[in-house]
């Protein structure tokens, strides 16, 4: 089955994972990378243009901005979303690429760079709980999709400054249950490092809230990109 691999990007220049998971993306067969660039400042330019890729410089301001745009340059009927620190595997693609029905949605094992017992736990959190009873899947799963639950819609991802990846799981699992495949990504845990576990953990929470209340949604990022500025730019 052929597939179009979406990374929403954003100065990634530093992001241990990101020149390793183009090498690894570019040697897979049947498959399209497209690149949505946010504006990057940083030397990401110059990491891309090592690779023919199909790219989208300044894609948009938020990650579901580039996401879209990603979606729109797609050539294939199946896409997966890849979240820019995720490392995924050649084998999770291929796994992919063999299912058989090809009317659905999903995404792969949850779990951290860091093996200590909070990121394990957390792991575990996102995959059994939010994921397989919640059908709530964040990017760093990296979330698959057929186009037949977007029904060409030209912006299928919710235009919102975060969380637009539990809206976009929210509005398929209207459609169908996710499934959650067997084969893990592997994700940075550096918000929680440079943060702490327990104060990242404190401002998902409250974060989670604003979702719930419907908050606004610039002044949540705001909160969440305070001194990281990983996903959008933190407007002061």
């Amino acid at each position: 089955m052929s597939l179009s691999v979406i990374v929403p990007i954003f100065n990634e220049a530093r992001n241990i994972y990101f020149e390793e998971n183009l090498n690894l993306l570019s040697g897979i067969d049947s498959i399209e990378i497209i690149l949505a660039d946010g504006g990057s400042t940083d030397g990401t330019l110059d990491i891309i243009n090592k690779f023919k890729f199909k790219t989208a410089l300044n894609a948009g301001h938020t990650r579901a901005d580039r996401l879209n745009t990603g979606i729109k340059l797609s050539s294939f009927d199946m896409v997966l979303l890849v979240h820019p620190r995720n490392l995924i595997s050649k084998a999770s693609i291929k796994d992919l690429q063999s299912l058989s029905s090809k009317a659905l949605w999903g995404g792969f094992t949850h779990s951290f760079d860091n093996k200590g017992l909070f990121y394990k736990w957390t792991s575990w959190y996102s995959n059994k709980v939010r994921a397989k009873l919640g059908g709530i899947f964040y990017l760093d799963h990296c979330i698959f999709f057929h186009k037949s639950f977007i029904n060409n819609d030209p912006s299928p991802v919710p235009t919102i400054p975060i969380f637009e990846d539990t809206a976009f799981s929210q509005k398929l699992k209207k459609i169908q249950r996710p499934i959650l495949l067997n084969h893990k990504t592997i994700t940075s845990a550096i918000r929680f490092e440079k943060n702490g576990p327990i104060k990242q953990s404190f401002k998902n929470f409250i974060l989670k809230i604003f979702y719930v209340f419907n908050f606004s949604g610039h002044k949540a990022n705001a909160f969440y990109e305070k001194k990281m500025n990983l996903n959008n730019i933190y407007d002061k």
